[in-house]
């Protein structure tokens, strides 16, 4: 690999071999309470690192304070949806959270809200490199990029011990609930903020290799 390939793509490989040896580690049998304790700290850096190329992409315009307030409305929100479906079952199901994924408000990690913009990020760039296609779409295709992505995620997060279903049964409501928001979360950032073709999609090999990991939890 040459000096221009690693300067380019350099960072995104290693965001891939960490979260793949977590996944590997997970089905080897090892490192698994190490795993266990870091994935909040990753989250945050992985939701760090998003929020700098976002940063690095609107500066000096308007649609970078758009885009923190657009941020800070889908993390309140996703934390509102989140503490109300815990707390009495009538969005998502009957689901309660663990303590491994603390600090907590009204028994929902706050690092849940960021894991949610994680995915929204990822999926809309996803979508805009694939469909060339009306706003509307693109978020529907976004929407179920995200349910996909939940439909891999929910037994590796409870093989993980980060949150259990009651009956260990995940309801179909929890799908339909997930591709809901999924798409009023991200049809504003499809309809208003601007693509951008060139460079690398930092969000998108984020989304890719989360999906990577969780389901390489679930082959353990």
């Amino acid at each position: 690999m040459n000096k221009a390939f690693i300067e380019k793509f350099g960072f995104v490989i290693i965001i891939y071999i960490v979260l793949v040896l977590g996944g590997v580690w997970h089905i080897l049998g090892l490192y698994q309470k190490a795993s266990q304790y870091l994935i909040v700290p990753l989250l945050v850096f992985l939701f760090s690192v998003n929020l700098i190329y976002y940063i690095n992409r609107y500066k000096n315009t308007p649609m970078l304070n758009i885009f923190f307030i657009w941020t800070g409305i889908v993390f309140i929100t996703a934390l509102v949806i989140e503490i109300t479906g815990e707390k009495t079952g009538i969005i998502f199901g009957h689901y309660h959270y663990t303590d491994l994924l603390s600090p907590k408000i009204f028994g929902v990690p706050v690092v849940i809200g960021l894991s949610w913009l994680n995915l929204v990020f990822g999926s809309v760039e996803i979508t805009h490199r694939i469909f060339q296609t009306s706003w509307p779409i693109k978020a529907a295709a976004a929407a179920l990029l995200m349910t996909g992505f939940d439909a891999v995620m929910e037994p590796a997060a409870r093989a993980l011990g980060f949150w259990y279903w009651q009956n260990y049964a995940i309801p179909v409501q929890n799908y339909i609930a997930w591709f809901a928001f999924a798409f009023i979360f991200t049809f504003p950032f499809i309809h208003y903020f601007p693509k951008v073709k060139t460079g690398v999609s930092i969000p998108m090999h984020i989304f890719i290799a989360q999906f990577i990991y969780f389901t390489l939890i679930n082959f353990a």
